[in-house]
Order: C-alpha cells, then structure tokens, then sequence
C-alpha cells in the first residue's frame, strides 16, 4: 500500500515538471520567432535589400533602349578580318602555330581544296559497237566566258529575318543556298579558344569565306547562288568595334570599304536594316549599332538596303525584290526571269 502511494505522488510531481517544461519551452519558442521576425523586418526595411526597380525604356533616334547597364568593352581583336587571303594564310602558317592540332587540320582541309586535281577524261571516239546514238559521243559544249549565274548576298541586322528574307528569295527565284561554314571544318570551331589562339580563330573565320566561295562558284556554273554572312557583316562589326566614333570613320572610299578582291564578289547585296531594341549598353550600344549600318552604307560595290517593312516578306515584298534585281542585274543574267513567278 507504501508502495503504490509513493509511487502515485512521483507520477504527479512529474505531470507537473512536465507542465512546467512545455510552457517555458513554448515562450522561448514565441521569443525565437519574434526575434527573426524583428530581423526580417529590419533587414528588408534596409536599402540593400530593396528591389532594384526596373529601369524605364526610351528611345534614341528609331532605337529602343531598355537598359543603360555596362557591357563589355569593344575590344575589336575579337572581330578582326582581313583584306585579302594572304593576309589570312600567312596568319594559319605561322610557324608558332605548327604543332596546334587545329591549325594542322585547317591547313590540310585548304590545300586538298585547292590543290589542282587530275581529271581523266572518257574517250569521245565511238566505238563501232555502240548502241549509244552519235550525238552521246560527241564533243562536250564549250563553256562560255564569265559567271552565267548571279550570286546575291543577304545581309543585315537581325539575323532571323535576314534568314527568314534569304528564304523567301529562294523559293521565288530559284537559288541555291551555299553554307557560310562548310560542315567539313564545322567541328573546328570550338578548337581555339584562349589569347594564344585568338589570331587561328579570327583565321578560321575569315578562311570559311574563300571555302564557301569556292562552292558557290562550282555551284554557279548551274544554278542562282544565294548566301547570308559572307564577309560584310563581319567587317562592318570589325569597323565599328575599332572606331568608337562616327568622327573616327574612314571617308567614302578609303580601302578598309573595298571588298576583297581574291574573294567572290556578290552581283548585288541586300542588307536589312531593322530598327533594333538594346537590351543593356544603352548609348554606346546604341552608337555602335548606328557605325554599323553607317560603315554598310560606305561599302564597295553598293549595298541595297531594304527598311523595316520588308521584314514582313509578304508576296509583295518578294516581288519588289525580284523587280529591282531585274532592274540591276537583268541585262548581265537574261535567261534568268526575275520577274517570272515561275522563274528557274
């Protein structure tokens, strides 16, 4: 009976310290709580945590500026082209560049381009035991002097519309799409990275110029080429990059303007000039746009340039396009019907 009473007295006397526990527990939790949400309150009430409010867009000319935040300098090495394919091969030939595993394949993919190949030619004798007709055995027609297909350029600013254009000319003209960059030296593209091999990818870039020229003047001998990034807008961007001032521009006519004369020269150029929307950089970006579209306007031979209305290529735009090139180059090309809907 000793027992079981003393055994009850220790079972309440522990009911309550555990009362006690809980409840001193539970205002040091309320303390706790209240203390962060006095920090929270304190902090975000501070000026570094207040939300940057968002910068209110203006304009600048026919320019949307969204945001005037600093970007990058210039830094017009990054954009470099050159003048001429010299220029180029005495960069890729370079012997600090020998033992680069890229400038290797870069040079071998050159010289099996350009290396002059041995063609055997099929007997134009018939044989007496042909069942072929004479006229399958005869002299093959001699090629006639000069390119007998236009080669047209498209440009511009935006580089899905210029796209979205190129296709429109295509279907309504016959053209033959030519890659900038060959896919045989595609996969190289990712191999010169870092300063030392700055020089190689400026070489890389400027060589897919005289590759791509290379197939398009094989594909000329059949067909209408039609091309987008060959050359112009690269050194437009070089120009613009390396004269941070409209003052700073050459004048109309100095030689940086010249297309190169070792390199396929377009019959006409189209460069489209779309109003463009400057996400951060704000006036700086704004003037380098503009020293774009100013160094196009200087450039040999003339450039067309089309406004923003021919972004949309409506079947108007597209037969505009096809009137003023017959208007150029119709007189060179005359068994090419521009104006034909049904043209080749």
């Amino acid at each position: 009976m000793l027992t079981m009473r003393s055994f009850g007295w220790q079972k309440d006397v522990l009911c309550v310290c555990a009362l006690v526990y809980c409840l001193c527990l539970d205002l040091s939790f309320q303390n706790f709580t209240d203390s962060i949400y006095e920090d929270i309150i304190f902090y975000t009430n501070q000026s570094t945590w207040k939300r940057t409010p968002k910068p209110t867009p203006y304009m600048y000319r026919d320019l949307k500026i969204i945001s005037d935040k600093k970007v990058k300098p210039q830094q017009p090495e990054l954009f470099q082209v050159f003048w001429s394919l010299n220029e180029t091969l005495n960069v890729l030939y370079d012997p600090k560049y020998k033992d680069v595993p890229g400038a290797i394949f870069l040079k071998k993919i050159w010289e099996d381009v350009t290396t002059p190949k041995k063609v055997y030619y099929r007997s134009t004798r018939r044989p007496k035991t042909s069942t072929e007709p004479y006229w399958y055995w005869e002299q093959p027609v001699k090629k006639l002097p000069g390119r007998q297909n236009p080669f047209i350029l498209v440009e511009g600013t935006d580089r899905h519309l210029k796209r979205y254009l190129m296709k429109k000319i295509m279907k309504n003209t016959g053209c033959t799409r030519v890659r900038t960059i060959p896919k045989i030296t595609y996969k190289l593209r990712r191999q010169f990275e870092g300063a030392f091999l700055q020089p190689l990818k400026r070489v890389f870039v400027n060589l897919q110029f005289y590759l791509s020229a290379l197939d398009a003047e094989r594909v000329l001998e059949a067909d209408p080429v039609i091309m987008s990034g060959l050359w112009l807008n690269h050194a437009a961007e070089y120009l613009a990059r390396k004269y941070t001032n409209d003052s700073q521009l050459p004048p109309r006519g100095d030689p940086c303007y010249q297309w190169p004369a070792d390199l396929l020269r377009p019959d006409i150029t189209f460069y489209l000039q779309v109003p463009r929307v400057v996400k951060k950089g704000g006036l700086d970006e704004a003037h380098r746009y503009l020293r774009v579209v100013e160094v196009v306007k200087r450039m040999e031979p003339p450039v067309v340039m089309l406004n923003e209305t021919f972004c949309n290529a409506t079947l108007q735009n597209v037969i505009r396009l096809r009137q003023l090139m017959n208007d150029m180059i119709g007189e060179k090309y005359p068994h090419i019907r521009f104006t034909n809907p049904n043209a080749v």
